[in-house]
């Protein structure tokens, strides 16, 4: 394992004063695993939310375009409301997995966190 060497100006003077830097080793078990958790379900979340955001912005474009065709001068076709209700159910399916799964995590987190101030005590 190799150290590394930090430099932090002292406050009182000003003169450099050098310590040993040593990053933080990873753990392993368990709280290796909660991490990896943390990650991947943070990670899922993400895409599952920017998926719905996706969604959304290509809905709004399409209300856009028509509300801006005011006289239908533009040609824009009226919008299918059986098309927004297919796109909103499928928003919504993609925001409760991102809730669903985030839930889980935060839950599994806490009782984590819990399991150790009890054994600490």
């Amino acid at each position: 394992m190799t150290s590394s060497t930090a430099t932090d100006k002292a406050a009182s003077n000003g003169t450099d004063t050098t310590i040993d830097a040593r990053p933080a080793e990873r753990e392993h078990g368990i709280a290796r695993v909660q991490e990896e958790l943390v990650y991947h379900v943070s990670g899922l979340a993400e895409s599952a939310l920017y998926e719905a955001e996706r969604l959304m912005y290509g809905l709004k474009n399409t209300a856009m375009r028509r509300t801006a065709d005011h006289d239908g001068s533009k040609g824009t076709e009226p919008i299918d409301m059986g098309w927004v209700v297919m796109i909103v159910s499928e928003t919504l399916d993609c925001i409760d997995v991102a809730a669903e799964q985030l839930s889980r995590l935060c839950n599994d987190v806490r009782v984590r966190q819990d399991e150790q101030s009890l054994s600490l005590i």
